[in-house]
Formats: C-alpha cells, structure tokens, sequence
C-alpha cells in the first residue's frame, strides 16, 4: 500500500472512530471501556496520520532541495520514517 493510500485509509478508520465514539456516548449509559480502547485507538491513528503529514512534508522539501549537500547525516526523510514506526500496529488492530 502506497503512503497515500495508507493516509486515505487511516482517515476514513478515524472518522469511523469519530463516529462510533459519539454514538456511544450519546447512549443513557455509555460504556466506559469501550470509550476508552475508541479514543485510544483514535488517537494512535491520529499520530500516524500526523507522522505521514510529516514525511509527505519532508519528501516533497527533498525533492525541492536535491542536489544541495545535506548538513545533517539523517535526512528528512528518515526523522519521518522513524516516526512512522512509533505505533505499534497491533494497538491499531480493531
């Protein structure tokens, strides 16, 4: 799955989380842990999506500066990368 599809994909997954957390808790008596593994998993998509935005940012600034010599031995790029892999991806798994 291409990077993009992998952002179009976690979007719609937060969205549905969105939605399904507002249901519940428009229930007389929402159910607490289910609210909090929804808002837990929510927001770890949150952070991947935002490390995607990241390195989107950072491969689109690379293509515009390549060729002019790098100052730092991790590019862009791998900070990016590198944050990509913070979540783990079974605490994504439904």
């Amino acid at each position: 799955m291409g990077i993009r599809a992998r952002f179009e994909a976690l979007e719609l997954t937060h969205t549905s989380l969105e939605e399904k957390i507002e249901s519940e808790m428009a229930r007389p008596r929402p159910d607490d842990a289910l609210l909090r593994r929804l808002k837990r998993r929510k927001l770890l998509i949150k952070d991947e999506l935002e490390a995607i935005r990241l390195l989107i940012a950072a491969i689109g600034a690379e293509e515009r500066s390549e060729g002019r010599v790098r100052r730092n031995s991790r590019t862009a790029r791998e900070h990016a990368l590198a944050a990509t892999r913070t979540a783990p991806a079974a605490a994504l798994a439904p």
